[in-house]
């Protein structure tokens, strides 16, 4: 029985350490390069297995646009003069016509999310 449960652990420990934060103090976040290396070539599975496909899959369509868009918004948000200029864009985008349609589609969308 114990050594049943120790085996379980000693397979589950990989899973656990990966479920930790990370160090974001003094450690930086990788580039997009090294997610997709990872995701194409990392040792978490083999090549050509369904979980390799399975994780370029899920690579492709969320995890890289999904830090492109949040490696793009914290750059942004770094320097003042960076989003006072980004505000000045969108409130200028927004007195465009395909703006306003868009930021309509968008309060619609928020709006039908939270109702």
């Amino acid at each position: 029985m114990w050594q049943r449960c120790r085996a379980m652990a000693g397979r589950l420990a990989p899973v656990v350490r990966g479920m930790r934060p990370p160090e974001v103090w003094e450690t930086g976040r990788p580039s997009l390069r090294q997610v997709w290396h990872y995701a194409a070539y990392g040792q978490w599975t083999g090549q050509g297995t369904v979980g390799r496909i399975l994780g370029i899959t899920y690579a492709v369509l969320v995890t890289l646009p999904a830090l492109t868009a949040g490696y793009y918004l914290l750059w942004v948000l770094e320097r003042p003069a960076r989003l006072a200029a980004a505000l000045v864009l969108a409130v200028l985008c927004v007195l465009t016509p395909p703006g306003a349609f868009a930021a309509h589609l968008a309060m619609d969308a928020a709006r039908a999310l939270l109702t």
